[in-house]
């Protein structure tokens, strides 16, 4: 009654979806689906099914089933349900503060941030004549929000900022009652926002680990382990990593990367099987007392009844594994997943804009690597395992950068290359030192590029020693340097205009 919105054509709603609403908004712990199943036989909904998800669709017929419905949960469950509930949300209470805007999208549930994002672009993109305009990101506003513990969110397209930014103050902090409840927003961003370094913690893992993980994919980041360990001590590791990750996380990244709320993990282990269970807003690592059924359209909700999860704990991503033990750290995998979900993030956001003069790299970027080393200190201990680890020194990384001529066909910037030689230092603390220059020494000759370099840079830096030298495209290397991809940051003259 509540998902339903027939205006927005949304005739029916994923079985599952609904019971897990229906803990989230009612606070009902016990098992839904024999009173689903009740419903069906009763001819008051229609269902479809296979053995992964079911769809149900409203079939109680006229306004009178549904009063006697909507009175039988209010007295049942304290509130009566308010027939398509994120409309008449928005319209009550948050369309007359939004002031002038073109497009919205909303519905009942919890998106993440980066499918947000994701929908106010699409909005934006839409013309008020039904075309589509490609290019511009913003400005968009998003929300999330609770009516009472039903969860509601919504995208806005607007044409001008200064429309979307008094939204923005009248929302932040918004409660006020309605239908009974308090509706809060949760959160309210501008949009689109900072792209945020997709690699930040590969290079940090990296660094603890001694060894470049860059391009990463699991694939090739894999840590092989002498001895296999057991899922109980696999999960804890998975655990604590994510929890020490978090901490180092500002609040907009915890956003991006979906740790707004602390990683809690079942696991259950069944002959040569296993199974993963992530809980958001969980607390540790602990055992089931049985295996789920994944062949289940109810496969989350049943794990959340069986596992008796209670407030806001809800069950994220199921992972079934078959074989022997793991002899692979968990750490590659958790950093798989957090590279996926910036990558996901970053795709409606705007790139980081980059000037090419040394005055403004030279400083970026060794502000970037002293993060980076200040990562890889904080995780060292999660990272390590109790295991051996080199120490974590400094290293002072020199760039040639060699601007391109301007070509018309061309955007500025765009074959402008990088030659990096990466040393040790006695400095304890990481540099990033950057010089322009209109050649390259040779590459296939280590002692020209040797002396090519220690006259630019000085003798502070061993460049003798380097035991990272790289040639690339400068967007490709400086992006790598700053833990982004290429694809996160775009070049600028040195003002407001992109250029590369």
């Amino acid at each position: 009654m509540e998902i339903v919105e027939p205006r927005g054509n949304v005739q029916g709603a994923n079985a599952e979806h609904c019971l897990l609403l229906a803990r989230d908004a009612f606070g009902v712990t016990d098992d839904l689906r024999p009173a689903l199943t009740a419903l069906v036989e009763r001819q008051l909904v229609v269902a479809a099914s296979n053995d992964h998800a079911m769809v149900v669709v409203p079939f109680w017929g006229g306004v009178e089933s549904a009063l006697v419905l909507a009175g039988r949960a209010a007295a049942e469950l304290g509130r009566a349900p308010i027939p398509s509930a994120a409309t008449r949300l928005f319209e009550s209470a948050l369309r007359p503060w939004l002031g002038e805007f073109r497009h919205a999208g909303y519905g009942i549930g919890t998106p993440t941030i980066a499918e947000l994002s994701a929908m106010a672009e699409r909005l934006q993109q839409r013309q008020l004549d039904g075309s589509f305009l490609i290019g511009p990101r913003g400005p968009n506003l998003l929300v999330r929000a609770r009516h009472g513990r039903l969860p509601f969110y919504a995208s806005f397209a607007f044409d001008e900022a200064a429309t979307r930014d008094e939204a923005l103050r009248q929302l932040s902090g918004y409660s006020e009652p309605i239908f009974g409840l308090p509706l809060r927003c949760t959160t309210v961003l501008q949009h689109p926002l900072a792209v945020i370094p997709s690699r930040r913690f590969v290079l940090a893992v990296g660094r603890v680990l001694g060894r470049d993980l860059m391009p990463f994919s699991v694939a090739t980041g894999r840590d092989a382990l002498l001895t296999p360990i057991g899922f109980e001590e696999e999960a804890i590791w998975r655990v604590d990593f994510v929890a020490a990750v978090r901490a180092l996380c500002s609040d907009e990244e915890c956003l991006a990367y979906g740790l707004e709320e602390s990683l809690g993990l079942l696991f259950h282990e069944d002959g040569d099987s296993t199974v993963l269970v992530e809980v958001s807003g969980g607390e540790g690592a602990r055992r089931m007392g049985s295996r789920p059924e994944l062949a289940s359209p109810f496969a989350r909700f049943q794990v959340g009844v069986d596992a008796g999860l209670v407030g806001s704990e809800r069950v994220g991503k199921i992972t079934w594994r078959g074989g022997l033990r793991s002899t692979q750290g968990p750490v590659i995998e958790e950093l798989a997943t957090l590279v996926q979900r910036a990558r996901a993030f970053n795709q409606s956001q705007e790139r980081l804009r980059l000037a090419l003069t040394e005055a403004s790299l030279g400083p970026t970027l060794t502000a970037a690597a002293e993060g980076q080393l200040a990562d890889a200190q904080a995780l060292r201990g999660v990272v390590s395992h109790g295991g051996e680890v080199p120490a974590l020194s400094g290293v002072s990384t020199c760039v040639l950068l060699k601007l391109d001529e301007p070509q018309p066909h061309l955007l500025a910037g765009a074959e402008a290359a990088t030659m990096t030689a990466s040393a040790p230092n006695d400095l304890g603390r990481d540099e990033v030192l950057v010089r322009t220059v209109e050649v390259f020494p040779t590459w296939g000759d280590r002692d020209e590029r040797i002396a090519y370099f220690e006259p630019l840079f000085g003798v502070g830096v061993d460049v003798s020693q380097s035991t990272g030298w790289r040639h690339s495209t400068a967007r490709s290397e400086l992006a790598r340097l700053l833990g982004h991809e290429s694809s996160e940051v775009v070049f600028s003259s040195g003002d407001d205009d992109p250029v590369g």
